[in-house]
């Protein structure tokens, strides 16, 4: 299926919410951010360091940039949306290994439609009529670390961010059931992001997964 383009009032909203969200980054202090996120700061480079599905990232402050380090390229504006948020509120605690299914995050109610098109229904297009196309993706994806699970047909658990790990299931069609996928996140996701945020970090995973499948980077 073609991905729709994005509408002119999208990318209003996503150039108004960036402008929102850099207002209030510009305006802390990166100390207090880097003891609440868990994040390395260089003072003297002014840049935070992180990484995402594997990739280095610097986020400069104060004023505001999400750039790859291997390639020197900017981050895809719903990144830099999802990093901003996340700066400015997130808190990082150690992960714990429980796992949450995305219904047990407060007010996964109120998005629970956009998670389910957003990343299940993606998830079931892109690998659900071949699990193992999944497990391929991420054996040849070295820098994610990824590790099987064996409570599905396929299963990896691989780190979204540092320290924040994450899981997707696929179990396979048979002559009963059509495929079935399922997305956990440590209970550590639960003091650095939102329900909303959910829906966005598995679009973004599975963007990485599928560049990384077509031989392509992001």
């Amino acid at each position: 299926m073609a991905k729709t383009a994005p509408s002119p009032q999208d990318d209003q909203l996503t150039a108004r919410a960036l402008e929102h969200y850099t207002a209030l980054y510009e305006g802390m202090d990166p100390s207090v951010i880097a003891l609440r996120t868990g994040l390395e700061y260089e003072q003297g480079a002014a840049v935070f360091r992180l990484t995402l599905m594997g990739q280095g990232y610097r986020v400069s402050w104060p004023h505001f940039s999400m750039v790859r380090e291997e390639e020197l390229t900017e981050a895809r504006a719903y990144e830099r949306i999802l990093i901003l948020r996340f700066l400015i509120e997130g808190c990082f605690t150690e992960p714990t290994g429980r796992e949450l299914a995305y219904r047990e995050f407060p007010r996964a109610q109120t998005y629970a439609s956009n998670f389910q098109g957003r990343v299940i229904g993606r998830l079931l297009r892109e690998f659900g009529r071949d699990p193992e196309s999944l497990g391929q993706v991420m054996e040849r994806a070295s820098q994610l670390n990824a590790r099987r699970v064996a409570h599905a047909d396929v299963g990896y658990c691989f780190e979204f961010l540092s320290g924040f790990p994450m899981s997707i299931l696929i179990w396979a069609a048979d002559d009963e059931f059509p495929p079935s996928v399922q997305v956990l996140f440590d209970e550590n996701f639960r003091s650095a992001f939102s329900a909303e945020d959910l829906a966005v970090i598995g679009d973004i995973s599975i963007n990485h997964l599928i560049a990384i499948r077509n031989g392509s980077r992001r």
